[in-house]
């Protein structure tokens, strides 16, 4: 969580996304759309909630280094939309967690990090339309 407020995250709205979002694992088979979970909101009122999917692309890799730097790379992206969910951003939708998601990737740096971000760039420009011009 740290890395999030390093680069530029306020500290009380990272403090919420903590304390308020409930995350559990659901045992059912991911929807098509989810790698490996989702943000989910019950009503209009409702904090947001992170499933993450017990029968999901996330948890079919072969190896466990994989699984392991994909799992993270989910987290990321949930704490991308449940950060700017608490901050009170009117958009927490796709671009803005894919951005924290190349963020962080980017911060942590080497080769492997840098690569992946690069990679969810560009992915994310063909899979969801997420302009380049996103992740400056």
């Amino acid at each position: 969580m740290q890395d999030l407020v390093e680069l530029g995250a306020s500290s009380e709205a990272v403090e919420r996304t903590v304390r308020d979002t409930r995350w559990e694992i659901s045992p059912e088979r991911a929807p098509s759309d989810a790698w490996g979970g989702e943000v989910l909101r019950g009503g209009e009122h409702e904090i947001p909630r992170v499933v993450l999917y017990d029968d999901s692309a996330l948890t079919r890799l072969p190896t466990q280094g994989l699984f392991d730097f994909a799992a993270q790379l989910t987290v990321d992206h949930m704490l991308g939309h449940l950060y700017e969910y608490h901050r009170g951003a009117g958009d927490w939708g796709e671009a803005v967690a894919c951005r924290w998601q190349y963020r962080l990737l980017r911060k942590r740096g080497g080769l492997v990090n840098n690569l992946a971000a690069a990679f969810v760039a560009l992915t994310n420009r063909l899979h969801k339309n997420i302009p380049l011009s996103n992740y400056r």
